[in-house]
Formats: structure tokens, C-alpha cells, sequence
């Protein structure tokens, strides 16, 4: 019955498209007929489509038989129904038209059939799928294979085999389906790789079976080493063409053979050193093939192997063993057994290390080195890089004292002998007649290197040089690293060059890690790209041979790629090579997790790229995969082999967290608030499951801690205080739990950050414990942390002065500062970024003993600054420095403008707007409208009123202008459009001076009247709006309106009583208010009232020299400011009170 089924299909379809024609010959064809007949024809190729993918499987069943040849009737039906309109629609004059009307009548019933039609095709493809996949799952002991295998015989698979089926190329669905038939060997025919590799798994089992059994029942003969073994100790590296997966197999193959041949021997006592060489090739050979369980069995039993032997004769047989010991930790790191790949290759360097000592020749010297490379690698992926370093700095020190030695060698044979010989490098095992100038037979010399030593030598330390450069990479030495990668690559290539082979992907590796994100910075990008374009030849070439493992790799360096493309704005050719590497990561990962890691991985790449849209959708893909294996049930400690899909329990949340960063990216907080609170709902779940788990713990930490973060993005800053608070309180408790065994440092550091940056902005009061809990975990931290943790510090106690001063409590504030000052002292202060940090503490710093009344400690704390910037020479200057200066100078003139030292102020204003203009971001830009303000003022104050005209226009364009956002940005605009309205009344423009100053007023008032505003604190508006009110005065007296400037002044006068109380430095604002209240008092005819405000005025200045004369020289020099005013003499003027 072969074929039937295709014929079948093939007659359908021709039967489908004759229908489709008929269709299209109706006149009164309606689209959605045609439609229909379209999406029939489709589905039919379908599965036929289908059905030559899995004809193996579905070919001989009645049941499909059947099912098509009803399909066929009922096709066969339509389309004579169709060829009956045609006939009608031939006919001529009236005819015609009656036939025409009742074709149209018709069309209903045939648009209706058509849908049927549509719909058992459905049910037929059902049909099949199902079908197919209850015939391949069947119970695993029940599935059994018939094919010819390479020997000739059939092949028969056990149960773990099957398991192994099941976990190559996902051969088995895990679909369940109704349906299936249990107890029926299920006969099928799959693909030829994977026959190969299962046949191939046999032999190999075959092998462990045999030894496991004539171990158990034979001992090994005690036999003397046989003439391989009298040589010296010497491995060959391979080298030649590159082969296909196929030659390799069949090469294996063989070698299987020959040991199960050795093994079914007669005799009573099995002899071992012969098969134990071929072992050991055929374990490497099977790592080759990608077969890494069964490399790790078979180096299982090498290593059991020269244990025997080594039993027998140590100084024969240790170097073997040593030899088999790295290859068994290089197997078992592949299948993820950790712990047992560090123990073989610690045990492994211990022999190796006494060889050298007891003998120590370039063969043995460079086995410790090559094994060193392999112990860096174990090191290395645990995270230790400073060990790693070490390790890496030892292997490359051994090969080049061997090379050092070769070339003393070379250069005394080379020259007439002046003394004696060096020191020899390998014990006279070579003819003293190879050696020239030789005057004593006996003295053991080197003999010239053959091809494979020198092979060796070359690639052993293009290796350590290679692990050396991803350790000083690692360690932060990027110049070192990249020149050691340098030299590393130049050896490789002079391989290949001579050699060819294998040592063309050492050469890949080499260049890819030359053009990599880590080595590339502040490279030439034209260079990197020649360096990523050679080496994705190379992988290009080399992934059809092995493609699990060199697929990663060419991944890796299309990412690269596209970065390096990226930068050169080549956007065409960075979409073609994200593409590449998409279908790459889509063909090379058909388990479902690892598609899902490569997917996670690759939206990473993409946010790079400024792909973020489509970097959500990669993420989105491989969060849903990671949740579907999540759900099944855990695999059961009996099973052969664990599922490879399973997923780690923090594997889910972490994905969803990494995809809640992608939706902040492109600005869709909502959506990362909805995944990150699921991702945190998982850890709490996994808590409960297991509440003795430290790990456990810190994830959650983990998770609240970006919870809260995601909260400060949509602003919900209260609750983002909540969640920041329990997160460090988990971080404090672990930290305090396990000691110096707590690893999540940087993790407990952001999540302080986090805490602290929500508390900034907080309503709650609650938000000034938390910020206080907040800083003393950061000095608790500090004192083993000091790098880590310095700077966050400094921000804490910054929030902190922020927070107080929200809250009215200016002189806990002052006493912040001082920690804040006192923690630089533990600083070096050489460093550009902390002395920016230090110039802004003192900044702040003055400005808090300027609110108290501490004028001069402020200009001193100023002056400190200044100082320090000053300090650093011009190249030393980092933008972030700076703006600090800039910062402080501005402070240091607003103060000396207070002083009544107008030109200093001048001057040191000057330098400020300067700096400011060159370094600060677009993002500060309002920053420099506040210090053009400020300048403006000064100008204005010396008579050149154009020109401070001219700063306040610029200014208040910036803040009309800007788009920044964060603290006082919204209060900064009407603060200079009240000093813009100070300038046009100099000028004696009182209208627009009006004009101005009302839109000021109004721009206040909004953040005075409307909702909280956490990014402008109405605490700090305050004292700058009772300024206004001032100027509103000013402007309204004017313009002759006497009762507003009065109603202004009172309201200000008002405002400066609990300003005043609570920050005594503004006392000259007060003075200023009250003198302007007494002028326009007695311009409204109040004389009484006038009296008892002027002696108020000077009753409060007598109180203040009294209490601080430094608030009372700032209060006279005020009110000689004001009174000199050209704006002002004229209005007492006409008032008559100059």
C-alpha cells in the first residue's frame, strides 16, 4: 500500500485547482468563492506537505486512506456543480440572463459547500498530526527502530537509549494526544544523523558494558610496558584538513570496533596499555563529534585505565594519567558536572607538578602549562579573576622560560663554545652526534625541536597567552589584554599558515576577541571590523561541520558585527547581519530552553543596537518559552537522563525582570511595572518553598529592589519607598547572616540606590527613615566596600539634605553636610569624580550656613571648594568636575553679591556661566538659566542694564524652551521671569515689567494652589516667591496701583515671618519686604501704620546686630542696594520719601 496516500493527494490537488479554474470562469464569481478555492489549494499542499516530512510514519494507515478518499468525493462533487454553471452561463439572449439570475441564486449554496469543502480538509490535516504524533508517542520501551546500521546489523534501542532519542534534535514531541495505542512497536525510520549517533552511542555502551564486566570478574595483567610506552612521553596534535561530521564518525566508528574486538579476547587476563591509548583518542574524537556524554564515560575509563597501570609502574604510566585526568575534566565540564571537572584536572596539575620536578622536560613542562590552561578555564567561569591571573600568568612564565632556553641553545650551538654548555632543558635521550661542538660525549644536550614539539610549544603558548589576555580583560588591564591578544593571534596565524587544520579556529577565536565590545573601545572601528570579518569566515565555514559548537561563537561575532557596522552607520547591512544571527540562533537551538537562552540573549544585542522593539519581542518569546517548561512537573530522580529543557527556579522571574527593562527602555513603564511585579509574585513563591534558602532571599531582595524602581518610573513614589524599604531589609539581613559569604554587594548597593532616589521624592514622612536606614547600611558597607559603596553614600546623605529641607528641617540638614565633608576625609581626593563630589558637598554645604546665618562660614566653605577645583590642571578636568566648580563659583558669587562685593561677584560669576555653557548636558540646561539669572542680577547691580537684560531674555528662552525634567525645573521658569521684570523696571518699561511678573505670579501660585508636586517641594518655592512678591510690588507701585503692591507686601511679609524663624539668612529679604511696606504705607496716606512698621524695621535690625551682626551687615547692605536702585530713587521720589 506505499504511495497510496501521496497519489491520493496529488489527485486532490489537480481536482483543487480544476475547481479554482471553474470558479474563476463564472461570471457571477464572487470574491469570497474565489477566496475560498484559493485557501483550499493552500491547504491541500499542506499536507502533502506534510505528509512527505512524515510518510515514514503515516504511510499504511486505513484510516488516513479513508479519509482522503471521501475528500476526494465531496472535492469531486464542487467541482461538477461548477462546471454546470459554466455551461449554463454559455447560453445566449434571454437564456442567458435566466441562467445568469439563477447562477446568482445558486451562488449561496456553492459559496456554502466550498466552506464545508474547507473544513474537511481541516479535519483530514487533524487527521494526520495527530496520527503521526500518537504514533511517536508511544511508551519509550515500546519504540523500537529498523534500519541498516554501518556493520550490517539491525539497530535496537533500550530504554535509556530511547530517552537519548528523545533529547536528540527533539526528535520526540512532547504534545500528548488522545488516541494513542499502547503496546504496538511503532516501526519508523529516522534521520540519518541521528542513526549514526545512536549506533555510535552503542558501541560506546558496549565498551563501558564489556570493561564494567571483566573488571567486576577479571583483574588487569600485571604486564611490563611494551615499546610505546618505553618511549618518552610525547602527544601528538593533530593537524591537516578540515573534516566533515561523517569522516570523523566513520574514523570513530572503526576505533569502536577495534576495541570491542580487544575486549572480546580470550584470554584469562585482559591486557590494558594497548587499548588504553585508543581510548583516550576515542574519547577526544567523541568530544569532536559533540557526543559529550559519551566522551566523558569513555574518559572515565581511561582515567581507570592508567590508575592500573600507574599501579604497576608510576614513572611510566603517571604522565598518562595526569594526560587523561585534564581531557576527563574537559569531557565533564561539557555535561555540566562542575565539581568533578575542577577535582580531575586539581588531581591532574598535583602529578604534573611533581613530573616537573622530578624530571622536568619540554614534554612535561608544557603538559603542566597546557593543563594550567585548562584549570584557568574551571577558574575563570566561577568568577575568580584574580586566581584566574595568576593561573594564566604561571602557563605563559613556563613557556617562555622554554622558549628562552631553546633560543640560549640555539644561539651556543650557532657559535665556536667560549665555556661550558647551558642548562640542559631535556635529558639525552638524542645522539650526541646531532649536537655540534661537542667535546664531551657524556654531557647531555637538546635536540632541535621536531615539527610536532615545536607545534606543541607554539600553540601552548599562543593558549596561555590567550587565557592571559581574557584575564587582564577581566581585571580591568584592557591595554595589556588587547596587546597579549595581539601576540596570542600572530602565533595561531603563523599555524595555520604552515600547518593549516585545526588551528584555524584558534585563529576565529583570536580575532573575535580582538574586535569584541570589551577590547574595542577607543580602538580603530575599520580595524575591529577586519578582525570580525575574518573571523565570521571562518566560523562561517566551519559551523556545517560542527554546528553546536561553533554556531555560539559565529553568533557572538555577528553581534559584534553589527555593533562595529552600527557605528559606522551602515543601518542596511546592521539589519542583515542581525537577521543572519537571528536565524542562526532560530536553526542551532531546536531545544526549546536553549532557543529561549539564545533568544534572551539576542534581545541584549539588539537594545544595543537601538533595535528595542524588536529586542521586546525576542524577549517576549523567550519569557513565554521559559514559562511553559516551568509549569511541567520536575524530572524524576529515577529518570536515565534529566529533561535538558528544564529551567532553574529564578530562570523565569529573571527573564521577566530583563523584559520589564526592555519596556522602560521604549518607555512603556506600565507594561514593566506588570512583569516585574509578576516576576517578584514567583520569588515570593519560591521564598515559601524553600524559607531556609539564602539565594532565595536575595532574589526577592532582587526583585523589589527594580519593583521599586519601576514604581519611581511611573511615579509612585510612595510605594516604590515601601518596596525599596523591604528590599534592603532582606539585603541587611543577609548580609548580617552569612558574612563575609555574602556575594550580592553591587545588588545590595543598587538597591540602597533605589531606595534613596524614591525617598527623594516621597510625600510620605516615612521617606526620611527609610533614607536614614538607607545610609547607615551604606556605612556599614563602606568599611570593606570603600570603591563600591562611596559614591552612593554621598548621594544618600544628599537625598537626605534634600529630604529635610522638603520638610522645613534646614538645621538637621546643616549637620548632614558635615558627615557628608567628614566621609572625603577617608578619600583621595586626587581622583576628578571625587573631588566633583566633594565640590558639591561644600557647595550645598554653603548654601545650608547661608539659610542659618553663617554668611562668612558659607564663603570660606566656597572659597575650600573653588580651591580644590583649582587644583587640577586643565587636562585633568572631567566635564563632571566642572560643572561642580561651576556650581560652587555660582553659590560663591550669590554670596559675595550679598556681601556688597559687586565686582569680585562680577568676576567669579563670570568664570561660572562660562563653564556652564561648555560642559553642561541639554538635561541641565535650566541649571544655566538659574546662574544666567544670577549673573544678570550682578550686571544690573553695576548699571549695565542692557546687558542684563539681554542674560534674563536668554534665560527665561531656555526654561520656555526646555524638556528636561526633575527637581525645581517647573519652578525655574517664573523665578527668572520675576528678575527679567527686576531689569525692565530699570529701564522704566512698568508695563511689561507688569506684564512679566504677573506671569510669574501666576506660575506660582499653580504650585502653590494645585496638587503636591513632588519634583518642586512648595518649602523650597517659599522664600523665591515672597522674593517675587517684592517685585510684584515694585511693579504694581509703579504703575500706581498702591492697594496691590500692598496686598503683595503683606502677603510677603507674612511668608518671611516663618521663613525667617526657620532659616535666619533670609533675615535681608524680610528688611527689603518691610522697607517697601513702609513706602507704601505712607504712599496710601496709613502714616500710623508706617510708624509702627519703620520701628519694627529698626527695632529688628538693633535685635540682629545683637544676635548675629554677620545677618545684620547683609540686612544694611540690602537696604542700601535697594534704596540706591535707579528704579527705586525715582518712585520715593515721586512718593516724596528719598
Amino acid at each position: 500500500m506505499a504511495g497510496v496516500l501521496g497519489n491520493c493527494l496529488k489527485n486532490l490537488i489537480r481536482l483543487a485547482q480544476e475547481l479554482k479554474q471553474s470558479i474563476d470562469k463564472i461570471p457571477q464569481n464572487r470574491r469570497n468563492a474565489h477566496k475560498l478555492s484559493e485557501n483550499l489549494i493552500t491547504d491541500l499542499i499542506d499536507i502533502e506537505t506534510f505528509y512527505r516530512a512524515r510518510s515514514h510514519v503515516i504511510e499504511a494507515t486505513p484510516e488516513l486512506e479513508e479519509a482522503l478518499t471521501g475528500l476526494l468525493k465531496q472535492t469531486q462533487a464542487v467541482q461538477t456543480r461548477c462546471e454546470q454553471f459554466l455551461i449554463t452561463t454559455e447560453q445566449r439572449g434571454w437564456r442567458k440572463m435566466g441562467a445568469a439570475m439563477k447562477a446568482w441564486r445558486e451562488c449561496d449554496q456553492v459559496e456554502r459547500e466550498l466552506g464545508e469543502l474547507k473544513d474537511s480538509v481541516h479535519q483530514c490535516y487533524r487527521k494526520f498530526t495527530m496520527i503521526a504524533i500518537s504514533r511517536l508517542e508511544q511508551p519509550i520501551n515500546q519504540i523500537s527502530l529498523t534500519t541498516t546500521t554501518p556493520d550490517g546489523t539491525a539497530l535496537q534501542l533500550n530504554e535509556s537509549q530511547n530517552v537519548m532519542l528523545g533529547h536528540m534534535e527533539s526528535f520526540l514531541t512532547t504534545l500528548q494526544t488522545p488516541g494513542s495505542t499502547a503496546g504496538t512497536p511503532i516501526f519508523i525510520q529516522p534521520p540519518k544523523e541521528v542513526v549514526d549517533a545512536l549506533y555510535l552511542h552503542q558501541q560506546v555502551e558496549a565498551i563501558s558494558n564489556s570493561l564494567a564486566e571483566l573488571s567486576a570478574t577479571q583483574t588487569f595483567a600485571r604486564e611490563e610496558p611494551n615499546e610505546q610506552y618505553l618511549q618518552p612521553f610525547k602527544t601528538v596534535i593533530s593537524n591537516g584538513r578540515l573534516k566533515s561530521s561523517e569522516d570523523v564518525h566513520r574514523d570513530v566508528v572503526a576505533k569502536t570496533l577495534e576495541i570491542i574486538k580487544l575486549l572480546k579476547g580470550d584470554s584469562a587476563d585482559l591486557s590494558i596499555q594497548d587499548g588504553a591509548w585508543e581510548m583516550v583518542n576515542l574519547a577526544i574524537r567523541l568530544y569532536d563529534l559533540e557526543m559529550y556524554s559519551d566522551a566523558e564515560a569513555m574518559g572515565r575509563w581511561t582515567v581507570t585505565m592508567f590508575r592500573a597501570l600507574v599501579a604497576t609502574n608510576q614513572d611510566i604510566y603517571e604522565p598518562y594519567l595526569a594526560l587523561a585526568l585534564r581531557n576527563l575534566s574537559r569531557y565533564k565540564g561539557q555535561i555540566n558536572d562542575d565539581e568533578g571537572s575542577t577535582a580531575a584536572v586539581a588531581e591532574s596539575l598535583e602529578i604534573q607538578r611533581c613530573l616537573v620536578q622530578k624530571n622536568p622536560t619540554l614534554e612535561v613542562r608544557s603538559q603542566l602549562s597546557n593543563t594550567l590552561n585548562e584549570y584557568w578555564s574551571i577558574i575563570t567561569q566561577k568568577g575568580d579573576n584574580e586566581k584566574g591571573l595568576e593561573i594564566a600568568q604561571e602557563s605563559v612564565a613556563i613557556t617562555d622560560s622554554i622558549r628562552a632556553e631553546i633560543a640560549v641553545w640555539n644561539e651556543w650551538l650557532e657559535t665556536p663554545p667560549s665555556g661550558p654548555p647551558p642548562p640542559y632543558i631535556e635529558p639525552a635521550y638524542v645522539q650526541v652526534d646531532d649536537v655540534k661542538h661537542s667535546d664531551d660525549p657524556a654531557q647531555p644536550h637538546p635536540a632541535s625541536l621536531d615539527e610536532n614539539e615545536t607545534i606543541w610549544l607554539d600553540y601552548n603558548t599562543a593558549r596561555a597567552l590567550c587565557c592571559l589576555a581574557y584575564s587582564y580583560q577581566d581585571n580591568g588591564r584592557i591595554n595589556e589584554a588587547y596587546e597579549t591578544q595581539l601576540k596570542s593571534l600572530a602565533l595561531y596565524q603563523n599555524l595555520h599558515r604552515i600547518h593549516g587544520g585545526n588551528f584555524e579556529e584558534n585563529v576565529a577565536s583570536s580575532c573575535a576577541h580582538l574586535c569584541s565590545q570589551g577590547l574595542r573601545e577607543g580602538r580603530d572601528n575599520a580595524k575591529s571590523i577586519d578582525y570580525a570579518e575574518r573571523a565570521l569566515e571562518i566560523y562561517r565555514r566551519q559551523v556545517d561541520y560542527h554546528p553546536v559548537k561553533v554556531s555560539p561563537w559565529l553568533t557572538e561575532s555577528l553581534w559584534d558585527y553589527a555593533d562595529l557596522l552600527h557605528n559606522e552607520g551602515r543601518k542596511d547591512d546592521v539589519i542583515r547581519v542581525t537577521q543572519e544571527a537571528l536565524e542562526i540562533v532560530r536553526k542551532s537551538n531546536q531545544n526549546r530552553k536553549l532557543l529561549a537562552d539564545a533568544l534572551h540573549t539576542s534581545s541584549g544585542k539588539l537594545r544595543r543596537l537601538e533595535q528595542k522593539e524588536t529586542a521586546v519581542v525576542l524577549r517576549m518569546e523567550a519569557v513565554d518559552i521559559y514559562r511553559t517548561l516551568a509549569i511541567r512537573d520536575p524530572p524524576s530522580s529515577e529518570s536515565a537522563l534529566p529533561p535538558a529543557d528544564v529551567v532553574p527556579r529564578h530562570t523565569v522571574p529573571d527573564s521577566l525582570m530583563d523584559l520589564a527593562n526592555d519596556f522602560l527602555l521604549i518607555d512603556k513603564e506600565a507594561d514593566a511595572v506588570v512583569h516585574c511585579q509578576e516576576a517578584v509574585d514567583i520569588f515570593r513563591t519560591n521564598l515559601r518553598k524553600a524559607p531556609d534558602d539564602s539565594s532565595a532571599h536575595l532574589d526577592l531582595a532582587r526583585g523589589l529592589s527594580y519593583l521599586c524602581y519601576c514604581m519611581f518610573r511611573i511615579k509612585e513614589y510612595d510605594v516604590a519607598v515601601k518596596l525599596g524599604n523591604e528590599s534592603i531589609t532582606i539585603y541587611r539581613q543577609q548580609f548580617r547572616a552569612l558574612g563575609k559569604e555574602f556575594k550580592a554587594i553591587e545588588s545590595y548597593v543598587s538597591a540602597l540606590r533605589r531606595a534613596t532616589l524614591s525617598s527623594f521624592y516621597a510625600i510620605s514622612l516615612h521617606a526620611i527613615s527609610v533614607n536614614a536606614a538607607v545610609i547607615e547600611d551604606l556605612q556599614m558597607l563602606i568599611v570593606d566596600h570603600k570603591d563600591k559603596v562611596g559614591k552612593t553614600l554621598f548621594h544618600a546623605f544628599y537625598d537626605r539634605d534634600f529630604l529635610l529641607g522638603k520638610h522645613g528641617r534646614v538645621r538637621e540638614s546643616l549637620r548632614v553636610h558635615e558627615q557628608v565633608i567628614g566621609l572625603f576625609t577617608s578619600f583621595p581626593i586626587t581622583d576628578p569624580g571625587i573631588a566633583a563630589d566633594y565640590i558639591s558637598a561644600h557647595d550645598s554645604y554653603a548654601g545650608n550656613l547661608q539659610d542659618l546665618g553663617r554668611p562668612v562660614d558659607a564663603v570660606r566653605a566656597c572659597e575650600k571648594a573653588i580651591d580644590l577645583g583649582n587644583r587640577f590642571e586643565d587636562d585633568e578636568v572631567t566635564k563632571e568636575l566642572a560643572c561642580a566648580l561651576a556650581g560652587a563659583r555660582a553659590t560663591y558669587s550669590g554670596l559675595l553679591y550679598n556681601l556688597g562685593r559687586y565686582i569680585e561677584a562680577e568676576e567669579v560669576m563670570k568664570c561660572s556661566v562660562k563653564a556652564s555653557r561648555e560642559n553642561m548636558t541639554p538635561a541641565e540646561d535650566t541649571l544655566l538659566a538659574c546662574r544666567l539669572r544670577t549673573y544678570a542680577n550682578v550686571r544690573r547691580r553695576l548699571d549695565c542694564i542692557d546687558e542684563a537684560l539681554k542674560l534674563n531674555e536668554e534665560a527665561v528662552m531656555i526654561c520656555r524652551n526646555s524638556t528636561s525634567k526633575g527637581v525645581f525645573v517647573e519652578a525655574r521658569l517664573p523665578y527668572n521671569l520675576d528678575s527679567h521684570a527686576a531689569s525692565m523696571l530699570e529701564l522704566e518699561d512698568h508695563q511689561k515689567a507688569l506684564t512679566t511678573i504677573q506671569e510669574a505670579m501666576e506660575l506660582y501660585r499653580k504650585l502653590r494652589d494645585g496638587d503636591y508636586n513632588p519634583m518642586v517641594p512648595w518649602h523650597y518655592c517659599e522664600p523665591i516667591y515672597a522674593e517675587a512678591l517684592n517685585i510684584f510690588a515694585n511693579c504694581l507701585m509703579a504703575t500706581g496701583d498702591l492697594n496691590g503692591a500692598y496686598r503683595a507686601l503683606t502677603e510677603a511679609e507674612t511668608l518671611y515671618r516663618d521663613i525667617v524663624a526657620d532659616r535666619p539668612g533670609l533675615f535681608a529679604d524680610q528688611v527689603v519686604c518691610l522697607d517697601l511696606l513702609v513706602i507704601n504705607t505712607r504712599a496710601l496716606g496709613f502714616h500710623a501704620e508706617a510708624k509702627r512698621i519703620s520701628d519694627d524695621l529698626a527695632e529688628r535690625l538693633r535685635a540682629m546686630e545683637m544676635f548675629n551682626s554677620e545677618v545684620a551687615l547683609l540686612a544694611y547692605t540690602a537696604l542700601d542696594e535697594l534704596r540706591s536702585r535707579p528704579s527705586q530713587v525715582r518712585l520715593r521720589a515721586s512718593f516724596g520719601n528719598q
